[in-house]
């Protein structure tokens, strides 16, 4: 897996985001955007969205996301006339019961995110600090191998060296858990069980123990306003980080990475008998992958003997989470391929008769 920040930077860096973000419930009609591609929240302010808002935009505002970064670089005075048309069109649109409005969510003078009013804040920051009281109840049982903090979401990958185990003879495998969320809408709070191959550092994210999607009461008003201060959210989430707390511990146990060996063994005595290229091809059709670059790196792995793996569904998998790590891959897309990895396990009947044979 890649390696990412150290625990002490992701921390100093969401200690950072806590102290400078703002966020604003605004009614549609009050938002505008300049012909510098900035985006005005009635009187609240003016924010520079960074690239991920933008794709928000894109979406609320109905332009197409690949037209939309087109003329972004080179006609940011049209962009604005369409995006503003945009939201226009979301006000005559609105109701009682579905009005127009946007959460915008800020940082030291950025916008980070653009999204529903309904949206309910389980930030990164809260996360990491009821996450950190279990991890240190393990003591030296546990390892962190890797943390980051992208514009969509956070990571925290760790190991318990003590939970080894082998797939084939020299093939040992630790488990470890995946700990993960998002401050800007780009998916649920998930923690997920991980298989760290320790002949190559591949890392394998199975099935998530938890998902939490940030949906909470439509937030409406007639005019903007900042939202609840953290004291009072605080107060409002402590049972959800609590729960959180439960899970986290009870996803360590040894009888889940047990079954996960177990599953990755019977995988390790499906042989496949295809052609590298075609299998590749096929199983990145039923993945979704579209990067040549991951194909070609996939194709090459599987030829080279999946280091020791073998030409099966184990080492298939492998060949998935190896690409993962290249350098060209970001930090976001290799944790998806970590997870869409786990997805060849449930590759069965003609499926995989297609895929192998």
């Amino acid at each position: 897996m890649k390696t990412g920040k150290t625990i002490q930077e992701l921390a100093t860096e969401l200690t950072s985001i806590q102290a400078n973000r703002r966020d604003f419930i605004a009614p549609t009609r009050d938002l505008f955007m300049n012909p510098d591609s900035i985006l005005s929240v009635g009187d609240m302010g003016s924010f520079e969205p960074n690239n991920y808002s933008h794709g928000q935009v894109a979406t609320y505002s109905g332009v197409p996301k690949t037209y939309y970064d087109k003329i972004l670089g080179e006609n940011s005075n049209l962009l604005s006339q369409m995006v503003n048309h945009g939201f226009q069109q979301e006000v005559l649109k609105a109701t009682v019961k579905r009005p127009a409005n946007r959460m915008v969510r800020t940082v030291g003078g950025k916008m980070r995110a653009m999204l529903s009013s309904r949206y309910r804040p389980l930030d990164c920051i809260d996360l990491l600090e009821s996450a950190l009281p279990v991890i240190m109840e393990q003591g030296q049982d546990i390892k962190v191998k890797s943390t980051e903090l992208t514009e969509a979401r956070m990571y925290l990958k760790m190991v318990m060296p003590k939970l080894e185990g082998e797939i084939t003879k020299g093939d040992p495998v630790q488990y470890g858990l995946v700990i993960s969320s998002s401050d800007v809408g780009a998916g649920s709070v998930r923690i997920e069980p991980l298989i760290y191959r320790l002949v190559c550092t591949n890392g394998l994210i199975t099935e998530s123990a938890m998902r939490k999607m940030h949906i909470g009461r439509n937030q409406a008003a007639d005019a903007g306003y900042e939202l609840l201060t953290d004291a009072t959210r605080e107060l409002s989430d402590q049972a959800f980080w609590a729960q959180v707390q439960d899970i986290i511990r009870g996803s360590m146990q040894p009888e889940i990475f047990d079954r996960e060996v177990n599953i990755l063994r019977e995988a390790a005595g499906m042989e496949i008998k295809n052609d590298t290229q075609k299998v590749v091809e096929l199983t990145a059709k039923e993945l979704g992958i579209t990067s040549d670059g991951v194909k070609q790196s996939m194709v090459q792995y599987l030829a080279n003997g999946a280091d020791g793996a073998g030409y099966n569904k184990w080492g298939l998998i492998n060949a998935v989470t190896h690409a993962a790590q290249a350098d060209d891959v970001d930090y976001d897309t290799s944790t998806d391929l970590e997870r869409s990895a786990s997805k060849i396990l449930d590759f069965s009947g003609k499926t995989w008769e297609r895929i192998a044979a």
